[in-house]
């Protein structure tokens, strides 16, 4: 399979027109000039609006966040949420997504270094719309961008490079990590807080988005100092509860308004969100139900890709009374014949015709060629099959059911159990396929915590921050044996070694 870098030439080929026509309009007319610093950007600024620098950073974070070989792909094939496994289809790819399953990348793993280079290119363009100046609420919409993305970074790597806007490109950049580099994260969302608005559309940063994100930031701060010993301090997750107390005007919703196409009118969980603008702009979420949907099923547009799945062991944790495991879409049940959620069994054309030999089987035995039907398949996004190749999903960051489980989270780290029973009875309760079909629970443990954690937000990019924190991320599992600490961090990639003195490889790399 060759389509995630052709994807990724695509993706960049759109971004750079936009740029050179946004930022760059009228400079040829001083092409044979020598501009300083302070000239060059004047001249932009004549030239460019905020709107479209802020536009260029939100297009900027499609592929890290919404390609499934970035972001996604190391969150989730590093977990028991998601396996790759090569088949008559394809995928072994010199084995990239089997590297990431069983933990043994390098600092040559191509999707690493795709990873790192996306992701720090939504910190330098951010960083970019600071140089000029902006209104406090426009730099504060940039800082809050950039501070998602280097936590993306540290969460992966580790680490961080920082650039101070408007400093000299001579000089390498700062890198910022542990202890240090989730406390500057945290100082940067703090200061902006006030110049961000109260309310308003969850794909532009807001006071709620803020809230939301410092929860997360203070639910894993005593993560980063040593993945291998995480700690709890109480004024930690009294901060994680605070924040989540500050968050109003949401509720548990449909589970599956969440992901459908208009989500962004439908859903009253989004907190921060990127959109989705069917027909216009689409994300890269379309992938996902390709790479995991088989040749003979049919998608918006022709069939799947017949490659990702979820293990048996993570489906298996699941009751049937749970709506998140399955649930008949009526457009898609009609367009495509089949259900979303988890897939398996006997699979169904649009007229309801079996699909012949379309069999779904649980279990897989081998990451190297594994039958053409073997292993769970995951449609967590609903397919769109008003708006072809521009699907109008907006893609989840943060919302409010993942708020309200890192509130039960730090809750139960305080020692405060009851309360945060309640949270997860009454998660529980909204996720009911009928009233009380997911019956609630009687006690609660850390591994409950966890587990609810996976069933609610599977395919969500949470999971391997999750297994970290909760100690879980190294254990064996399915088709892997347990691994060395080293693994808690991805390697920095070899060309961003070379490209930076400061940055020093991850121990064991």
């Amino acid at each position: 399979m060759k389509l995630t870098q052709v994807k990724n030439n695509i993706a960049a080929l759109l971004i750079i027109p936009f740029i050179i026509t946004s930022s760059c309009k009228k400079l040829d007319e001083n092409l044979n000039s020598e501009l300083n610093r302070e000239e060059a950007k004047t001249l932009a600024s004549k030239t460019t609006t905020f709107a479209s620098l802020m536009q260029t950073v939100y297009l900027d974070m499609t592929v890290p966040f919404t390609d499934y070989a970035h972001h996604f792909g190391l969150q989730e094939a590093t977990t028991d949420e998601l396996v790759v496994p090569s088949r008559p289809s394809g995928w072994d790819d010199d084995g990239v997504w089997r590297k990431l399953y069983l933990h043994s990348w390098d600092a040559n793993h191509p999707y690493l270094l795709a990873a790192f280079n996306s992701l720090n290119k939504v910190v330098y363009d951010a960083g970019n719309v600071l140089t000029f100046n902006p209104p406090s609420d426009v730099a504060a919409q940039a800082r809050f961008l950039r501070a998602y993305s280097m936590y993306s970074i540290l969460d992966l790597f580790g680490k961080f490079p920082y650039r101070e806007p408007g400093s000299d490109l001579i000089l390498l950049p700062k890198v910022y990590s542990g202890t240090e580099g989730i406390n500057f994260i945290i100082s940067e969302i703090e200061t902006i807080l006030p110049d961000l608005p109260a309310t308003g559309a969850a794909y532009v940063p807001t006071k709620q988005a803020a809230y939301g994100f410092l929860a997360r930031l203070y639910l894993n701060k005593g993560v980063y100092p040593d993945r291998s010993k995480p700690t709890f301090d109480k004024v930690n997750m009294d901060k994680v509860i605070a924040n989540a107390d500050n968050i109003t005007g949401k509720s548990f919703d449909f589970y599956w308004n969440n992901f459908q196409p208009g989500n962004g009118d439908l859903s009253k969980e989004q907190i921060f969100t990127l959109q989705g603008v069917g027909g216009s702009r689409g994300l890269l979420i379309q992938y996902w139900w390709y790479a995991s949907l088989i040749g003979s099923m049919t998608l918006p547009q022709g069939g799947g890709w017949n490659g990702f799945a979820t293990t048996p062991d993570f489906y298996g944790s699941f009751s049937e009374g749970d709506i998140r495991k399955s649930y008949t879409d009526p457009v898609v049940k009609a367009k495509g014949g089949f259900n979303v959620g988890f897939l398996v069994g006997q699979q169904y054309g649009p007229s309801g015709a079996a699909l012949p030999n379309t069999i779904i089987t649980p279990n897989i035995t081998t990451l190297q060629g594994e039958t053409l039907y073997s292993g769970v398949r995951v449609v967590k996004y609903v397919p769109d099959y008003t708006n072809i190749g521009n699907p109008d999903n907006d893609f989840m960051f943060i919302r409010y059911a993942d708020i309200q489980l890192m509130k039960a989270e730090a809750l139960f780290r305080n020692g405060n159990v009851a309360s945060a029973l309640v949270i997860v009875n009454t998660l529980r309760a909204a996720r009911s396929v009928t009233p009380g079909s997911l019956p609630p629970l009687t006690a609660l443990t850390l591994d409950d915590l966890l587990a609810e954690r996976g069933r609610e937000l599977y395919w969500e990019g949470t999971r391997r921050p999750d297994l970290i924190r909760f100690g879980k991320f190294l254990n064996a599992r399915l088709l892997k044996p347990a691994s060395d600490n080293k693994y808690l961090v991805f390697a920095i990639p070899q060309t961003a070694l070379l490209a930076n003195a400061n940055l020093t490889q991850n121990s064991g790399y």
